[in-house]
Order: structure tokens, then sequence, then C-alpha cells
């Protein structure tokens, strides 16, 4: 189905497209769990974007997008806080 979506130009397929919204879920939840892991290896963003920030040779956008989850972390880890869901010291912040 996603093939025929991606692929199709016909006016039923643009309207449906146009219309609503697809939501596409991996079928393999296996393999989507060995990514997931693969990637959180290392839990602490700073850990893990440490070697990109202080590499000059590190490209702009890679930069960027080191900069982006540590913010993603941060701002997922003051939520928890302000939920009550967890504590800065918990959370290594203090």
């Amino acid at each position: 189905m996603v093939y025929q979506l991606a692929s199709r130009s016909d006016p039923e397929t643009v309207r449906v497209l146009t219309d609503t919204i697809v939501l596409c879920v991996a079928a393999n939840p296996d393999g989507q769990e060995l990514v997931a892991n693969w990637y959180m290896r290392e839990k602490d963003p700073l850990k893990k974007w440490k070697l990109v920030l202080i590499n000059p040779k590190a490209t702009g956008a890679a930069k960027k997008k080191a900069i982006v989850a540590v913010g993603r972390r941060l701002a997922i880890d003051l939520w928890r806080i302000n939920t009550g869901k967890s504590t800065a010291a918990k959370l290594g912040l203090k």
C-alpha cells in the first residue's frame, strides 16, 4: 500500500494523500528495537555528541544535529522535573 501511495498519481490516490494523514508503521518490531537500542547505546547526550561538538572538522550540519539532540534531551528532562516524573538529581542535572 505504501508503494502504491508513493508511486501513483491518479486522482483517487492524490485525493487520499491530500485529504488524509497516512501513518506507515514498521512491520518488523524486532528490527525497530535493534535500531532503537543501537541509537540509545549512550544515554547521556553530552557524552554521545561531545566528539562532534569539539571536533573542528565536523560539518555545520553535524554540529546542528548534535545541538538539537542535546537541546531536545534537556527539554525532556525539564519536562520530567516539572511534572514530578523525576528529579534533577536522578537525571544527573545536579
